[in-house]
Parts: structure tokens; C-alpha cells; sequence
């Protein structure tokens, strides 16, 4: 009995470090993000990167970045699915759900970390993006996730940084 409990040891400590699957709790409703589907003009613009241990400056080039309404559908799947992370350094998985998609705004950042996103409207927003690289002699990544809770005004053009404080 104690050599299968032996064996089946690490087996359980490996479980417990991949993520799984997330069902969200809350459902999704349109209503909520009525207000983010006004057509305006604000164009939100930034750079997302990171610091590598030695100080270099390491860009989000050819990265996702996502833009979410802050709404409370929205912050469950940031907070349980988009910014858990296992020791084993996957994402959890998990559905956004497809009525829920349409309002997930994305851009792809170009080779300095740079994005934007147009016809914005005011509110509140989670924008995040994974930025990840592989430092010399290393087959494991560096970096991670990069997010920010952020307010859209009315100004037309506005610019954010995206990255981790110090």
C-alpha cells in the first residue's frame, strides 16, 4: 500500500499544478455593455513591455493585446481565467463564451510594444496582454502577464503604458 501511495505521490503534486478549466459563475448580459457599444471617436494608444532581470527592455513585438469592458461578466473571466496562473506557467482554460467574444476588443502590438484601439467609448476597461521570451541558453520562458484597469474619457487620443511597476 505504501508503494502505490509512493507512486501516485507525484502524480498528485503535478495535478495540483496544472490550472484546469474555470466555469464562470456569472452570465453574461448585454445590457452590461450597452455603454461600451457607443460609437465614438477616442482612439487609445500605448506600449506594452517588460524588464528583463538585467534591466533590457523586452517589447510585447507581435503580441495580443485585449481590451475588456469592466463590467462584472468581464473582471470574473480576467480575475479566474485570464490572470491565473499555475506554477506550471499555463493559463487556466476556459470560455469567454461567443456573445460575450464580440465585446473583446484586441490589436496586435508592432515591433516596439505599440497598439491602439479606435471608436472607443467612455468607461472602464481591463486591457492586458502576455509578453514572453526566451533569455540565452534558457528553453523556459520569461515575462508573463501585463494588465491594467484603466478610464477612458472623453479626450480623443488617449495613450497608456502597459507594463509591471518596479
Amino acid at each position: 500500500m505504501h508503494k502505490l501511495y509512493s507512486a501516485l505521490m507525484p502524480l498528485l503534486i503535478l495535478s495540483a499544478c496544472m490550472p484546469g478549466q474555470y466555469t464562470m459563475t456569472r452570465s453574461f448580459s448585454p445590457s452590461e455593455v450597452e455603454p461600451f457599444l457607443q460609437s465614438n471617436h477616442v482612439v487609445l494608444t500605448g506600449q506594452a513591455f517588460l524588464r528583463t532581470r538585467g534591466g533590457a527592455v523586452q517589447y510585447a513585438a507581435g503580441s495580443r493585446v485585449t481590451l475588456l469592458p469592466a463590467t462584472p461578466y468581464f473582471i470574473e473571466y480576467f480575475e479566474n481565467v485570464v490572470s491565473v496562473r499555475s506554477l506550471s506557467g499555463k493559463a487556466r482554460e476556459g470560455e469567454l463564451g461567443a456573445e460575450a467574444a464580440k465585446y473583446a476588443r484586441t490589436s496586435t502590438a508592432d515591433g516596439q510594444g505599440n497598439f491602439a484601439f479606435s471608436g472607443i467609448a467612455p468607461g472602464t476597461y481591463i486591457i492586458y496582454c502576455v509578453i514572453q521570451w526566451y533569455a540565452s541558453g534558457s528553453s523556459l520562458p520569461e515575462g508573463g502577464l501585463v494588465a491594467k484597469r484603466l478610464t477612458v474619457g472623453d479626450a480623443p487620443h488617449q495613450t497608456y503604458v502597459l507594463t509591471r511597476a518596479n
